[in-house]
């Protein structure tokens, strides 16, 4: 028989109910073999103690001994990222960057763990199973040497490089978040801009080309200028990408119907535009144009079904 105690701060309760649902998530997923674990729970100071007891049906060897610690590691690592990782992150945002947006954390927490799955990309296993399995060899290392386990205090101490990893993926989360949001906010301007202006074109065809900037054509299939547009962007120190200029031209033409010819091939342009334009956007694939292969000339002299 052997005993080893995980220890809480008593102050944090739900600290001590996640504790509780972690170790019921690892027995329903965790065989045991030939030895029992049971716990049980006291108080002992500030310390809320989980005192693990196992023993083995069969003669007690390194392997039975080992399945304790196993088991609490895993307990452990469950336990830390539902409950220290989210709280780390808040008191970062807290911290760096103002209450403001740390009311915003969980929105913010998407894109802290997206960076996180891209720091590990280049790894074969799921990131965030990697991610547990380097704090579940060190958890287990110390239960080899150590009976108790004071869990808060470990993982201020003795997880410093999984703290600093969290901490810049706080704040290449938080860049992302905010781009992402300020982008949203410029698009529902440009959508508020665009309610308010008249209608110049009752048609806009977009239509990408090789090599060269998207071409744009009225309903007659007349090539539609903007040289007032273009001699502004000339004139700008800012380099203007092809999508940049398509998204500025077709505001300022405010057209009631946008076709975008071969959308297939633009997912992220058909996407920008569908978020600005709304229902204004439609695709086409299936006219002459969509349908060659050398890409001929778009031929509005008959009536087809996407110049309607």
């Amino acid at each position: 028989m052997q005993t080893l105690s995980v220890f809480l701060e008593a102050d944090k309760p739900w600290h001590s109910e996640m504790f509780r649902t972690a170790i019921r998530k690892i027995e329903s997923k965790v065989e045991t073999g030939s030895v029992t674990i049971e716990y049980k729970e006291e108080m002992r100071g500030t310390y809320h103690v989980f005192r693990f007891v196992s023993w083995s049906s069969e003669e007690y060897t390194l392997e039975t001994r080992d399945v304790v610690r196993s088991f609490i590691a895993l307990v452990a690592v469950e336990w830390i990222v539902r409950v220290m990782e989210p709280d780390v992150i808040q008191g970062v945002l807290a911290k760096e960057y103002g209450p403001e947006l740390a009311q915003e954390w969980e929105a913010v927490l998407p894109h802290i763990q997206h960076v996180l799955l891209d720091a590990e990309a280049g790894q074969t296993r799921d990131a965030a199973t990697a991610r547990k399995a380097r704090i579940y060899r060190k958890i287990h290392a110390y239960l080899q040497d150590n009976h108790e386990l004071v869990l808060e205090g470990f993982v201020r101490f003795r997880l410093k490089e999984y703290w600093d990893e969290l901490a810049e993926a706080v704040e290449w989360g938080i860049e992302e978040y905010l781009r992402e949001k300020e982008y949203r906010e410029f698009v529902e301007l440009l959508r508020y801009f665009i309610s308010l202006q008249e209608a110049r074109y009752r048609i806009v065809h977009v239509v990408p080309r090789n090599g060269k900037p998207y071409g744009l054509f009225d309903e007659k299939g007349q090539v539609i200028r903007l040289d007032q547009l273009d001699a502004m962007i000339s004139h700008s120190e800012q380099e203007f990408r092809d999508e940049d200029y398509l998204v500025s031209a077709l505001v300022t033409l405010a057209p009631l119907k946008i076709v975008l010819h071969r959308s297939e091939e633009k997912p992220a342009l058909a996407e920008t535009l569908r978020s600005i334009f709304g229902e204004r956007l439609s695709y086409c694939g299936a006219c002459a144009y969509c349908l060659s292969r050398n890409r001929t000339n778009l031929d509005f002299r008959k009536p087809t079904h996407y110049n309607t």
